[in-house]
């Protein structure tokens, strides 16, 4: 062999031998990807975790998984704007750090069991994360009770179609205004008066409670209604009042395929029900429709006419650039609902205008021109303020024409998630009860006993509602709700609160074939 040869064949085997240590060393790019992974999950665990509590306050994972499953355009730009710099990027930044410390002095400083001790440690940290999580929210609750079988709308859900529902003649229909008051609770009351807080917060509420029908969970006094899985929070309320079922699961089919869904096509709903009864039908709130679905949910159920922020500026109620808060706030609104009611009731026929306030949205509320700063908590203001608008729009309506033919119905739409503001003030969560009155519909009360010591949620207004309205319901039960004006037990009454709320936690397929899948 020649020397040339000789020369050559050393060279092939330092080649392989650079391959080989080239394959051992990771790419610099790769190198830190993976420890900044793992980093990136825990720390976004613990983040978004602690920004939920203190934004939402006592909530579950069922209801977080709920919200996170429907629409969010048109939500609160600063609600937004607030998770990102709370809650998404702290942990991105610190995550850029490190990787870019792993890629740049990683391999002169870190030797292959620094990187176990960093995996170990990230490894840790998520499952601490998932661990902080559950303590949190229920994770390990809520999944555990989703994958139970239960039976609950095959045993109990009562079809509207299938039972009889009596309106009143024509000429002796009445209006429904229908008010969603956003976390309105009857906690906000002071003691004398049911509630738990040191002054009245809600004292114009609070004397429409007494002086009309008010249903209680008390003994004796003031009270107020559960907020149950798939109903503790805004379009989860609305709908599980309107049908008698909490929302459960979205349509992910239609979502995927179409990006639209006919929200629960299959359901009967109050709408629907109106409808056939040849009521006119408006919606109303100060921010876009289109957040969570609602738009989708109140044109599935018999088209009614949407008046949102979009459609605010379309007919002249504010400047094409106004925006605050989720859009407008209730001064706005109530003055826009006068309009719009005044037009409904000129025409000739019955009709259901539904609508939802905005202010005491979490987590400090909106505070407007009406406000007053009589207290050192900004939301103990913004609630004092909506009470007192409340209260202005209840005595408009009563001054009407229309009000000796019409039905006034004010219900908050969940517990409050301003979780921080009641830790604050001393408010139990145990002891907070959502707001509820029916006004100028006392010939719907069938048992004076039906006002006190109930157990009743938010699925159990369907029927309640329908029936303020002198419609007799065939066996006074429709969805999984109670017509609480019949004195009859409700479904928690019935099974017990906890065992209800289990129930309503477990995936169902007969929920998903019979509600959700379109037709």
């Amino acid at each position: 062999m020649s020397v040339i040869d000789e020369e050559t064949e050393e060279l092939k085997e330092e080649r392989k031998k650079d391959k080989k240590k080239a394959k051992k060393e990771p790419n610099k790019f790769w190198l830190g990807v993976k420890p900044a992974g793992f980093l990136l999950i825990g720390l976004l665990l613990f983040t978004s975790c602690k920004w939920s509590v203190e934004s939402f306050g006592h909530v579950t994972f069922a209801t977080m998984f709920y919200q996170m499953t429907l629409p969010i355009g048109g939500s609160n730009p600063e609600f937004s704007n607030d998770f990102m710099f709370r809650a998404f990027w702290p942990p991105v930044i610190v995550v850029i750090a490190v990787y870019l410390f792993i890629t740049i002095w990683g391999r002169k400083f870190l030797k292959y069991k620094h990187y176990m001790i960093i995996y170990i440690g990230e490894i840790a940290l998520i499952f601490a994360g998932i661990l902080y999580a559950n303590a949190k929210l229920d994770v390990f609750k809520s999944i555990s009770e989703a994958f139970t079988p239960r039976t609950i709308y095959q045993d109990n859900y009562v079809d509207p179609e299938e039972v009889s529902i009596t309106f009143p003649k024509d000429e002796e229909k009445k209006n429904l205004i229908l008010v969603y008051l956003e976390s309105m609770e009857i906690s906000l009351a002071d003691e004398e008066n049911g509630g738990k807080s040191k002054d009245n917060l809600i004292p114009n509420l609070t004397d429409y409670a007494k002086e009309n029908i008010s249903f209680s969970d008390k003994a004796e006094g003031l009270g107020g209604f559960y907020s149950v899985p798939g109903t503790a929070f805004t379009y989860g309320a609305m709908m599980s009042s309107s049908t008698g079922i909490p929302y459960g699961m979205p349509n992910w089919h239609d979502i995927v395929m179409t990006k639209d869904s006919k929200t629960m096509e299959r359901v009967t709903a109050i709408g629907d029900i109106l409808a056939d009864e040849g009521y006119n039908q408006m919606f109303m709130c100060g921010s876009q429709a289109k957040f969570s679905g609602r738009d989708t949910f109140y044109k599935t159920h018999c088209n009614y006419e949407i008046c949102d922020y979009n459609q605010a500026k379309v007919d002249g109620l504010i400047p094409e650039d106004y925006m605050v808060f989720w859009g407008f706030e209730d001064e706005y609104l109530f003055k826009y609902a006068k309009d719009k009611i005044t037009e409904l009731s000129k025409e000739d026929k019955p009709f259901n205008f539904t609508m939802l306030t905005v202010d005491t949205h979490n987590p400090e509320g909106y505070v407007c021109d009406k406000c007053e700063n009589e207290y050192d908590e900004q939301y103990s203001n913004v609630v004092k303020c909506s009470d007192k608008q409340a209260k202005e729009f209840v005595e408009w309506i009563k001054a009407q024409d229309f009000y000796e033919d019409t039905v006034i119905v004010l219900v908050g739409d969940h517990i409050s998630m301003a979780g921080e503001y009641y830790d604050t003030v001393g408010i139990d969560y145990e002891d907070r009860r959502v707001y509820n009155c029916f006004i100028n519909c006392e010939d719907a009360l069938k048992d004076e006993d039906a006002l006190q010591n109930r157990t009743f949620t938010t699925i159990d207004l369907y029927p309640t509602i329908i029936a303020s309205l002198g419609a007799d319901i065939e066996g006074d039960r429709l969805g999984l709700g109670t017509n609480l004006f019949s004195g009859k037990e409700t479904l928690p009454e019935k099974m017990g609160l906890q065992e209800f709320e289990k129930q309503l936690n477990a995936w169902s397929f007969y929920y998903l074939n019979s509600f959700v899948k379109s037709k």
